[in-house]
Formats: structure tokens, sequence, C-alpha cells
């Protein structure tokens, strides 16, 4: 648990086990208050150890856990703190959801994610970020693709125009193991078609574009030794971008009200 500075700042990090009629799912749930002005908003973190936020000690190689949604909630906690802190009654609380299992395959997240979709109320933002592992078991472009496309259509189909419920795309990231770059790419550029063509609801985030080495060399910071997994210091980069991305979401004065059929 941890209590920000001042008494309106509260950000909890605990076990919480959501019961639906089907099953008991496993999460972690980060609440953060918020203005009771603002209309009650809920987070979904969905996707294996990368959302999970495995890495490896830098030094003595052990690992350890920092998911992205801790940097996610105290973005959130700075942001509306300042409201609260000038008057503005604080009544209610964020819940941010980290469902990330280790290994995990996206045919599993699948499986899973209609069991969150029924039982979070108030769900405004889905994030998913899964396929290493496909790619790690030699899964194709067709089968890796597929999966993550139907999750996040299954979060449209949950959403209307009037409360809207945003999905956010995260692009499989840069790998360390041996993989077949050309079926990650050719996902990656399926997904960000996917998202551009249902850019009012759904966003994509380029993880190329935060971890890329090739590209950037400083960015080695980001990585964990194995170079499959990120650093703290990469989970929370990668939190600050999602952070921005939900911000233009919520700035957006009106959803667009026309639907692409592919959405």
């Amino acid at each position: 648990m941890r209590l920000g500075s001042g008494n309106h700042m509260l950000l909890i990090y605990l076990p919480c086990f959501i019961c639906t009629t089907l099953a008991q799912i496993n999460a972690r749930v980060t609440y953060v208050q918020i203005p009771s002005e603002i209309k009650s908003m809920n987070v979904l973190a969905l996707g294996d150890s990368l959302t999970k936020g495995l890495f490896l000690n830098s030094t003595t190689g052990t690992p350890g856990y920092h998911p992205y949604t801790l940097r996610l909630s105290e973005k959130f906690i700075n942001l509306y703190s300042m409201k609260i802190k000038s008057g503005a009654k604080s009544e209610k609380n964020m819940s941010i959801y980290e469902s990330g299992i280790n290994g995990e395959r996206t045919t599993f997240m699948l499986h899973r994610l209609p069991l969150f979709l029924n039982s979070i109320t108030d769900l405004k933002f889905v994030i998913i970020l899964g396929g290493t592992n496909d790619l790690g078991s030699h899964y194709d472009t067709k089968k890796i693709l597929g999966n993550l496309i139907r999750m996040h259509k299954m979060v449209l189909q949950k959403s209307n125009i009037e409360d809207p419920i945003y999905s956010i795309v995260v692009s499989i990231p840069p790998c360390g193991w041996n993989i077949d770059e050309s079926v990650r790419q050719a996902v990656n550029i399926g997904l960000k078609e996917f998202a551009k063509n249902c850019s009012h609801m759904v966003a994509f985030v380029d993880s190329d574009e935060i971890f890329d080495v090739l590209k950037n060399q400083k960015k080695q910071i980001l990585w964990s030794s194995d170079k499959v997994h990120f650093s703290d210091m990469g989970y929370d980069e990668l939190g600050n971008v999602l952070f921005q991305t939900m911000i233009e979401f919520l700035e957006k004065k009106k959803t667009n009200s026309v639907m692409s059929n592919i959405c």
C-alpha cells in the first residue's frame, strides 16, 4: 500500500479476485482517488509477463515485477490530485486492473477477456499486449493477428456511442528470442491497420518506437538482460506512453458516431 503526499492522494496495489458466474479471475488492482465530478471509469490491462511486469535485476539477474500499471496509476494521481487539493470532492476510486500471466499466449487471453468485460463496471479502457509467446511457439501471422483483433472487437462490442470503451492496441515488441521477425512485423502491420480503421475507438501504441535499440542505442536501459522483458524503466516508459494515449481519448469532446464495418 502506498499513500501519497497529502490526504487526498491514494494508491493501493494489492491482489484482487473478480468473482463471476463462470470463474474466479486472479488480477491485481490499483485504486486511484478521482474527483466526484469526473465520470466513473476503470481500466483493464490484459496480457502476458510483459503486462505482469516481469524483469530481471540488472545486478543479480533475479526476477522481479514492476508492471506498467504502476506508472499509469501515478500519472493519474498527479493528474487528479491538484483538482482534489483545490477543493473538489473525492468520493470514488478509479480502478486499474492488471491481469498478466507469465507465458500466456493469445488463445488463452481470448478466453479470459470476456470474463473481465462482463465483470468490471464502468470500464473505460482496455489495454491488450500479447503475442510474444505466440511467436515463441511459432504460431503463424493469421492465428496471432486473428486472436488479437478478435479481442479488440470484443471490447468494441461492449461499447456504445454515449459511453464508449476505448481499446488500446500495443504492438508486439522486439524480442531477443529466435523468432520469425517477418511474422512479428506482419502482425504489427495488421494491428496498426485495424486501429487506423477504428481510430475513433481504438489507439495503436507502437512498441518499436519505444523500445527498438536498433534505432536508438540509448534505449538499452529499457530492457532486461534477457532482451525479452523490459526493465523497470522500460515498464515506466510504456506507462507514460499509455497514459498520454488515454488522455487524448478522454479529451475528445465527442466520439465519432460513424463506425466502419471492420469495427
